[in-house]
């Protein structure tokens, strides 16, 4: 699960995305490029060995929701329950990152967001609309649109 909330170790960065468990570079390496961190990590002064204050107060949270990602994607989950995970990035930011998640093939997507692109909603295989607190419809992007039910976003 990766949610807009991520708890982080006072510890380097690779330990916070490992959660100390080992991990080949190359792995940790496709991870961290999934995630939209390789440039963050290779401008900070130590790379991937900068350590992490408590609670990752010197990181945005657009950075500790990616390192959140990061952990996840480094499990190779079969199911990724994404809640509000791009709350904290820019839109383009957002944009790049649920792009690769959308190209995984052995991955089941579950997506809560406000963030309603139609370029990425199109990708999904169903998109469930809630109303105050029930479903109010449900269908792809396309079905939705032609029957015309009306997605809110607060981001427009």
């Amino acid at each position: 699960m990766v949610s807009q909330d991520t708890f982080l170790f006072n510890d380097t960065v690779r330990n916070n995305i490992t959660l100390y468990q080992e991990f080949a570079q190359k792995e940790i390496d496709r991870a961290v490029e999934e995630a939209g961190l390789k440039d963050f990590i290779d401008s900070l002064p130590e790379g991937i060995l900068t350590m992490v204050e408590e609670n990752g107060k010197n990181f945005s949270g657009g950075e500790k929701q990616r390192i959140s990602l990061a952990r996840a994607i480094l499990r190779k989950s079969s199911v990724l329950l994404l809640d509000e995970f791009t709350a904290n990035l820019d839109q383009l930011t957002a944009k790049e990152i649920e792009q690769r998640l959308l190209l995984q093939k052995d991955c089941l997507i579950i997506a809560v967001t406000h963030r309603l692109n139609p370029e990425l909603l199109r990708q999904y295989d169903k998109i469930l609309v809630m109303s105050l607190g029930r479903i109010a419809a449900w269908g792809t992007y396309d079905e939705l649109q032609k029957e015309k039910v009306v997605i809110f976003s607060k981001n427009g």
